[in-house]
């Protein structure tokens, strides 16, 4: 019995000093086959079910498939954060085409200065125009965004255009003109330029609203109004992105000019002439 037990030991100890090298200088670069870490391993592997590496499989292709594709995870922007960081445009360039109105521009109009204030429901907010349109205006605009912090932006819009009207201008007994007709005279060109700071709200993707003043200089006058060339300059417009390229957008505004109560003119008169456009805008 005590040989045995004698014989067991040295078997042990000869083990642990063949898989730890207890008393040996060089240390072994692998773990031989027969170690006691070898077998715990084979065993750990053997416990292990295929059900979990199928698991971790699947973990894996899920890692693989969140980096090489931005829908998946965090790694890259979505659709349309990537649509909105691209629609930082600065520039555009624009055409349009107008007709004139030969009614009333604001539904409250005065008729001596400042005072006097009376309701007319013919104005051109309401499309009423008495005598109907008359002539036309093309214009070419450039517009530059100075600031833009989420969907409001102030840009400076600059036009220039070529305008055409064709009134019959008569003269009372106290020798003030006024219009007879907006139709029926000579055909009369003028140049029209404009700067207009305007500030726009941008709705939905596809819809923007905007609002603005400034000056107007109209060479040699634009023949209805008679109030002279250089006069205050207002518009309202509504742009629309219809298509899939959004850089190109139509639009569609209400344009006004006019003496300030007759402040920018010689007479003092309260002169005026207002126009709708359509037009199209490239923006890049």
């Amino acid at each position: 019995m005590k040989s045995q037990i004698a014989l067991l030991t040295l078997a042990v100890c000869a083990n642990f000093y063949a898989s730890h090298g207890a008393w040996s200088s060089v240390k072994p670069e692998q773990v031989q086959n027969n170690s006691l870490q070898y077998h715990l391993d084979q065993l750990t592997f053997a416990n292990k079910g295929s059900g979990d590496y199928e698991v971790d499989s699947h973990e894996s292709t899920l890692k693989s498939n969140s980096v090489a594709s931005p829908s998946l995870g965090k790694v890259g922007p979505v659709v349309d954060d990537e649509t909105e960081a691209k629609d930082d445009f600065r520039n555009a360039i624009g055409v349009d085409y107008g007709v004139f109105s030969s009614g009333f521009w604001m539904p409250i109009q005065s008729t001596d200065g400042y005072k006097d204030w009376t309701y007319n429901d013919c104005n051109a907010f309401t499309f009423c125009s008495p005598e109907g349109l008359f002539g036309g205006l093309v214009n070419i605009a450039y517009t530059r965004r100075l600031v833009a912090a989420n969907r409001n932006s102030l840009d400076l819009d600059v036009a220039a255009g070529v305008g055409w009207q064709s009134p019959v201008i008569n003269s009372n007994s106290q020798g003030v003109d006024y219009v007879e007709s907006y139709r029926g005279g000579e055909n009369q060109f003028f140049g029209l330029f404009t700067v207009m700071p305007t500030y726009r709200l941008r709705v939905f993707e596809w819809l923007s609203v905007g609002a603005g003043g400034g000056v107007s200089y109209a060479v040699n006058g634009v023949p209805a109004d008679m109030g002279g060339s250089l006069n205050f300059a207002s518009k309202i417009e509504i742009g629309l992105r219809p298509f899939e390229n959004k850089t190109i957008e139509t639009t569609f505004s209400f344009n006004h000019r006019c003496a300030v109560f007759g402040l920018l003119n010689e007479s003092g008169r309260l002169t005026g002439s207002q126009w709708y456009s359509l037009g199209f805008r490239k923006w890049f």
